[in-house]
């Protein structure tokens, strides 16, 4: 069965740093993809609604990430009646105890941690 991951937008993924101009986080992307590669499905899940989610996906969907779903479960499960995501890893840079580290003067997500021990996880 695959696997689920929930993984945020906001210094994790990338860091809008204006308007329109968005940054990523060095690796997120390289190692999202190296997830769904091996079978991952991989949910959005982040605060931002409206035009901010839809900018958010349309900039990982430029570099080829597409998720699948957006701040909810992908298809119901009978035995889950909240509206909290369900997923076997979730991906934060607030998480208690996740590797972090300054990128552009925010706490970002420390993917050359992360990103390796996620992977082993998922094989």
């Amino acid at each position: 069965m695959s696997k689920i991951i929930a993984v945020d937008f906001d210094e994790t993924i990338a860091v809008q740093t204006g308007l329109f101009t968005i940054r990523e986080v060095p690796k997120s992307v390289y190692w999202l993809l190296e997830y769904q590669k091996l079978g991952a499905n991989i949910i959005l899940w982040t605060n931002r609604k409206g035009p901010t989610l839809w900018l958010a996906k349309a900039w990982c969907n430029s570099l080829g990430l597409y998720f699948t779903n957006e701040n909810k479960n992908s298809w119901p499960i009978s035995w889950f009646v909240s509206d909290k995501i369900y997923a076997d890893m979730f991906i934060d840079n607030l998480a208690l105890g996740s590797p972090v580290k300054l990128f552009l003067d925010k706490l970002c997500f420390d993917w050359d941690i992360g990103g390796p021990l996620g992977f082993k996880l998922l094989q």
